[in-house]
């Protein structure tokens, strides 16, 4: 039976390897549009901390006004801020 992975749950302290990370990122890379280099997994080793630095990457690539609506709209459709759960 395979336990349920949690988005705090450490990639390598669940037996993740280097070899099959550089394939992960470059999947996540070319999901997210983005071009994270693989030493983000090192720092950033669980799904809550990949997302975070995607989402940094994407606000980096934008202009600061654009970034500001951006959060803004996400802020408002997360379940804490009163809007649509997902």
């Amino acid at each position: 039976r395979i336990e349920p992975v949690g988005i705090h749950d450490n990639y390598f302290a669940l037996g993740g390897q280097s070899l099959s990370g550089i394939r992960i990122m470059a999947l996540v890379n070319e999901a997210c549009q983005v071009d994270l280099p693989v030493t983000v997994l090192f720092d950033q080793p669980t799904i809550a901390g990949l997302s975070a630095a995607i989402v940094q990457r994407r606000l980096d690539r934008l202009d600061p006004h654009t970034a500001g609506q951006w959060m803004a709209e996400i802020q408002s459709d997360s379940p804490g801020a009163g809007g649509p759960a997902a």
